[in-house]
């Protein structure tokens, strides 16, 4: 063979080898012209289940509950329970009429919403069970819980003293609206609470006389958790006040005294409670607990009734006690 034969044929291979490797690194680098490079299939819409770069999943807000108030109207109303009712404790003896001067009574439980406002403004320490003081993911609408009866009260005149302020308060760029009314803000009192519960004709629930589990959040619901505040339409009571039974307790404004309701004679006018500043024999508080009403979603149909008293310590914080604010109504309302 030839020298320029044997030249020809190895400038032949090194040629050939050469194209094979080109088109190798053309399918490697370059781009499949039968699909665009968009992040689709070449359909008008991309795929369901693939997430381009730089998309993050993005959840709607809550919209975010605001609070009312309800007015309760002056008059009587049915207070405790009969030695025969049904479950009926010692210290909700005896029953009696009870005269109440007209107020307002928040319709929803306070919420983590509502809370959280409070302890941004005043660096008040958040539930614990908020983490590094936020709300729980999408429990904004839920009712605060994990404050104690101090807490509750801190709220209630924080409250007060913005609707002191003008009409519109700024803070971090939000704007909060309150009402004129809200001036003068306390705890209800036990009194206020079971009226405002079960209405003029003492109601055992606060839809009626006979337990309906389908009508609050309780340990008979087929979740055992909280609920929104603004939930059960169904069981409001007469004054339209959300979850009076169920959900959680709540806070009120009194000491208290099993006793109170046997006092001769019985409070029969604007009650408020046992006197605080009374002492045992050894000079400790005589009534050292406050009254928590309402019942829990861990509550079974006996401890939901509008007349049921339950007490803690006032610095005792639990998932199942939360609370919602009072105030005196103007004269002739």
């Amino acid at each position: 063979m030839s020298p320029k034969t044997r030249l020809f044929i190895r400038l032949s291979v090194i040629i050939f080898l050469l194209g094979i490797f080109s088109f190798s690194i053309a399918g490697l680098m370059g781009q499949d012209e039968t699909k665009p490079n968009d992040g689709t299939d070449g359909s008008e819409n991309p795929k369901e289940d693939e997430t381009l770069p730089g998309d993050e999943e993005v959840f709607p807000k809550p919209k975010i509950l605001e609070q009312e108030m309800v007015l309760v109207k002056s008059g009587q109303f049915i207070r405790g329970s009969k030695p025969e009712d049904k479950s009926a404790e010692v210290s909700e003896q005896p029953q009696g009429k009870v005269y109440m001067k007209a107020f307002y009574i928040d319709k929803y439980e306070v919420t983590n919403a509502m809370y959280k406002k409070f302890v941004d403004a005043k660096s008040h320490t958040p539930p614990r069970h908020w983490v590094d003081g936020e709300i729980p993911f999408g429990k904004e609408n839920y009712p605060v819980v994990y404050v104690s009866w101090s807490d509750a009260v801190q709220y209630c005149n924080w409250l007060s003293e913005q609707a002191k302020l003008k009409p519109a308060y700024s803070k971090k760029g939000e704007t909060w609206k309150f009402d004129p009314q809200a001036d003068g803000l306390h705890l209800p009192t036990e009194a206020e609470w079971e009226k405002a519960a079960r209405g003029d004709e003492g109601f055992v629930y606060p839809w009626g006389a006979d337990f309906d589990k389908l009508k609050c959040r309780n340990a008979l619901s087929n979740i055992r958790d909280l609920t929104f505040a603004n939930d059960y339409e169904t069981g409001k009571s007469p004054y339209e006040c959300h979850n009076m039974s169920g959900n959680v307790s709540e806070w009120v404004n009194d000491w208290y005294d099993w006793r109170y309701y046997r006092q001769d004679p019985p409070p029969e006018r604007n009650p408020t409670g046992p006197d605080e500043s009374e002492k045992d024999s050894q000079g400790n508080p005589k009534f050292p607990y406050k009254v928590v009403r309402g019942g829990s979603w861990g509550d079974f149909a006996e401890d939901l009734r509008c007349a049921m008293r339950s007490s803690y310590p006032p610095d005792y914080t639990s998932f199942r006690i939360g609370f919602r604010c009072a105030k005196d109504a103007k004269e002739g309302e």
